[in-house]
């Protein structure tokens, strides 16, 4: 975001198929639209290390507490995408209150004792499925 060097150019992201930090680098010289350019400084600047990444004070949980299962995978497709992902790479980079409040949505299924617990249930006569 600041201009400088990728720290850890040859980083690779689980999340990203093992692409590296560098790759990210080289294909962010590219995008020409500023849009596309915040969404990729917003999602990977913080991962690789760049100190100007923009930082947020968001939790995974909403009392700011660990989640109880970090190895637990939130994807059907990707082992990456687990509870301490979230916790530790994308909540901390989220700088918007109302995505903030979305990915602490997450923190139940992650076992945050703060995390928002509703009466809801998926059937609307309260039945299991």
């Amino acid at each position: 975001p600041g201009g400088e060097s990728v720290p850890n150019p040859d980083l690779e992201l689980s999340f990203a198929d093992g692409l590296t930090c560098g790759f990210y680098e080289t294909l962010a010289y590219s995008i020409g639209n500023d849009t596309q350019c915040d969404d990729i400084q917003m999602g990977i600047a913080g991962v690789c290390g760049c100190p100007s990444a923009p930082v947020g004070n968001c939790t995974l949980c909403p009392g700011g507490e660990s989640v109880q299962n970090p190895d637990l995978s939130l994807s059907s497709t990707d082992d990456a995408f687990t509870c301490g992902f979230f916790e530790t790479t994308a909540a901390p980079l989220i700088t918007n209150d109302t995505e903030c409040a979305e990915i602490q949505m997450v923190g139940g299924f992650c076992g945050c004792p703060s995390a928002l617990v509703g009466n809801c249930t998926l059937c609307p006569g309260g039945e299991s499925v």
